[in-house]
């Protein structure tokens, strides 16, 4: 996942941030096991985002 963050800060998309919504299990930082794909979403605008990644 470094490497993926390292590819973003190099191509600077035009996004305002990035959001990993639910606080899900298996996430970093929280406990349980991963209970399917973790979506990422960019944050594109106000009130306004797409998928990003899947994890």
């Amino acid at each position: 996942m470094g490497s993926r963050i390292t590819r973003l800060l190099s191509d600077r998309p035009r996004i305002l941030g990035l959001a990993l919504p639910g606080m899900p299990s298996g996430s970093p930082g929280m406990g349980g096991p991963k209970e399917g794909p973790l979506v990422v979403y960019a944050v594109t605008g106000p009130g306004t985002w797409r998928e990003f990644r899947r994890f």
